[in-house]
């Protein structure tokens, strides 16, 4: 990464490159707030891709098991991909909710999938459309006060340790669509239930 300026301002410039390290698309980060304008922008005519490609081959081993079978974690942003990469866990950083592509899929075949979901409607979106093409996913949703894996890290939680405990308490993504479907329907028994009760035949 570095910094660059683009039209008489300075900004981040996030390279992405593909399995043989070329670069094949760049996005630039322009705040961090994003309440004024656009926080991010990507190159012109390019296509959206996976942050991290270029390190499907390199070994990592912190959350691998025994037998070889290898974990993969999905992640919001550049940062949060950083992050993992940092303590040695294998993540693509997909770039914002509605940054997913049926086609990013076919990398992760023959890795077990963890999706981290962040609190909110954003969150929501980012599973919901990632497990429409991975349904046998793992949810992972973070502690109560926190957001993402770098708040995890900059607030100086032991990242090996949660990350342990939050795969042990994920959940397959059938289960917490099965659970969807439960509670809705609980919740049109509720608003039923008066109807039939005050029905007159």
């Amino acid at each position: 990464m570095e910094t660059v300026t683009r039209k008489g301002y300075p900004c981040l410039k996030i390279p992405y490159y593909d399995e043989n390290h070329a670069e094949i698309t760049f996005r630039l980060r322009w705040n961090l707030g994003g309440d004024k304008g656009r926080r991010f922008t990507s190159k012109s005519g390019s296509r959206t891709q996976p942050y991290g490609l270029w390190l499907l081959a390199e070994p990592m081993h912190l959350c691998s098991y025994d037998q070889g079978i290898q974990e993969y974690f999905l992640v919001e942003g550049e940062s949060d991909a950083q992050t993992c990469w940092y303590y040695g866990i294998r993540a693509f950083g997909i770039p914002g909710s509605n940054g997913w592509r049926s086609e990013f899929a076919k990398c992760l075949d023959g890795y077990i999938v963890y999706l981290w979901q962040e609190p909110g409607e954003g969150g929501q979106r980012f599973v919901d459309k990632i497990t429409k093409d991975i349904p046998h996913a793992y949810i992972m949703t973070p502690p109560a006060d926190r957001k993402d894996i770098s708040e995890c890290h900059l607030w100086g939680d032991d990242i090996p340790t949660l990350i342990a405990e939050l795969m042990g308490k994920a959940r397959p993504f059938s289960d917490v669509l099965a659970e969807r479907f439960r509670q809705e329907a609980r919740e049109a028994a509720g608003i039923a239930a008066p109807l039939l009760e005050s029905a007159t035949y």
